[in-house]
């Protein structure tokens, strides 16, 4: 991941830790065809769009230092309250996700709780089961 201000995000070069702004974000992310599973189109349509909302918008800064397929399903077949109640539900365990992410990589990267939640929706994304 390379940062707007030019720190290499990997490596997490650069003057201590800065905080967080429009300046220090993630820019391109490139994922290895070959460590990832064959996708459907929609798991491929989810990982292209959590990769687009996350570089859209985020706030991320290295420290120096050491969806689930349900979702899918149901909105092919349930009623409109049974989607909103998988929504509401996927809303909810992504918020919680996302606020543990921030916890665990506290003293090591700083970031918005949006760019957070893009990042879990992310790691779900790639994630999921095919």
């Amino acid at each position: 991941m390379a940062h707007e201000d030019g720190e290499d995000a990997q490596s997490g070069e650069g003057a201590g830790a800065p905080a967080p702004s429009e300046a220090a974000r993630i820019l391109k992310i490139e994922l290895d065809p070959d460590s990832l599973a064959a996708a459907t189109a929609d798991a491929e349509h989810e990982r292209r769009v959590a990769i687009f909302d996350l570089l859209e918008a985020n706030v991320f800064a290295l420290h120096e230092g050491p969806a689930g397929p349900y979702h899918y399903d149901a909105i092919r077949s349930a009623t409109p309250d049974r989607i909103e109640a998988i929504d509401m539900g996927r809303r909810g365990l992504h918020n919680e996700g996302s606020e543990l992410l921030m916890e665990r990589l506290k003293g090591k990267a700083d970031m918005d709780f949006d760019t957070a939640r893009r990042l879990f929706t992310l790691i779900c994304a790639l994630h999921r089961p095919r």
